[in-house]
């Protein structure tokens, strides 16, 4: 199991989802992934969490995924949080709210 099979079951298990996944320990069966879906509007956090852990279920079921931290998100919401930006989209995992940090000077300053 790789990053790129648990971003298509999730894709593919919800119609119109975007996922990006990750391993951040390299570990390989504890990842992270940020799910943006229309289908969320109107559903619970709770039930959002439940629709990405159904499209999943079978990585769970033969032991190949341990442990999934989920952000999940509405277009609207993952927009007004500052997750999307169209000219970057691979880069869901690692945007952050606020400003971009600032870089030490370097030393030749």
């Amino acid at each position: 199991m790789t990053t790129d099979d648990i971003k298509t079951a999730i894709e593919t298990g919800i119609p119109g989802s975007v996922a990006e996944v990750d391993d951040p320990m390299g570990g390989g069966d504890h990842l992270r992934a940020l799910v943006i879906a229309s289908g969320f509007e109107g559903k619970s956090l709770v039930q959002q969490h439940l629709m990405v852990e159904e499209a999943v279920k079978a990585f769970r079921a033969d032991g190949s995924l341990h442990a999934l931290q989920l952000k999940t998100a509405t277009p609207q919401q993952a927009a007004d949080l500052g997750l999307v930006r169209p000219e970057a989209p691979s880069n869901l995992l690692r945007l952050r709210r606020g400003p971009a940090p600032q870089q030490p000077p370097s030393p030749d300053a």
